[in-house]
C-alpha cells in the first residue's frame, strides 16, 4: 500500500560537511537511504556551492520511491540544513532523524510529516519550537 510519507526538517548543525567531503557525504546518503530501507534509482548528486550567502553543500538523490534533498548553509553560525525526504513507502521518522543527528550533529531542529496519499495539509507528526 502506497504511504506518501513526506518528512521535512529543518535545523542548526554542528558537524559541517566542507568542499572536501563530497564523495564521503554521497557515501552517506546512500547508507541513510538503504539504512531507512529503500533503494536508489541513481547515484546521489552532492556538489559544494561558492555564492556568497548561498554557500555549502547541496544534494539530491532520486529514489524508486521517489526523492531526498538537502542544502546546508556552512556560512551562518551554526550552520542551517534545511532536509526534505520524500516516499511513497514505509518511513520510520525516529530512525530517519537519529541518522541525520549522527551525521549532522542537531544544534536544535524542527520537523514536520505529511501523509500525502490523504491531504497535504494533514500533519502525521510535528516536532516544532521558537527559535
Amino acid at each position: 500500500m502506497l504511504q506518501h510519507n513526506h518528512l521535512i526538517l529543518k535545523g542548526t548543525i554542528k558537524k559541517v560537511p566542507t568542499a572536501d567531503d563530497l564523495v564521503e557525504t554521497s557515501l552517506w546518503i546512500e547508507d541513510f537511504i538503504m539504512g531507512n530501507g529503500m533503494q536508489l534509482a541513481s547515484k546521489p548528486v552532492v556538489s559544494y556551492v561558492e555564492d556568497e550567502g548561498n554557500k555549502g553543500v547541496t544534494a539530491c538523490c532520486l529514489l524508486k520511491t521517489s526523492h531526498m534533498a538537502f542544502h546546508i548553509w556552512d556560512e551562518q553560525d551554526p550552520a542551517l540544513i534545511q532536509f526534505d525526504f520524500y516516499t511513497c513507502g514505509e518511513l520510520d521518522i525516529d530512525k530517519a532523524i537519529e541518522m541525520l543527528n549522527l551525521k549532522f550533529d542537531f544544534d536544535d531542529y524542527k520537523f514536520m510529516v505529511l501523509n500525502r496519499a490523504k491531504n497535504i495539509n494533514e500533519v502525521v507528526k510535528l516536532h516544532q519550537y521558537d527559535w
